[in-house]
């Protein structure tokens, strides 16, 4: 049986797809230090956790 790997970092354009934002939203978010990015090398990359953490703290903001 092969086990699915689940990334821990995504590429911009997949973490703007994960929390349903477009490219230049997800980099507003970033600029207003709501989600942190990642640069490895040439690449801008954000962790798979950040994008959660953001997403419960847009659920606690609803709830409130």
């Amino acid at each position: 049986m092969v086990s699915q790997i689940e990334p821990l970092l995504v590429p911009v354009n997949d973490g703007a797809k994960i929390i349903g934002a477009g490219r230049s939203k997800f980099y507003e978010l970033v600029a207003e230090g709501k989600i942190p990015l990642i640069k490895l090398g040439r690449k801008s990359l954000v962790s798979v956790a950040a994008l959660k953490e953001f997403a419960d703290s847009l659920n606690t903001k609803i709830a409130a």
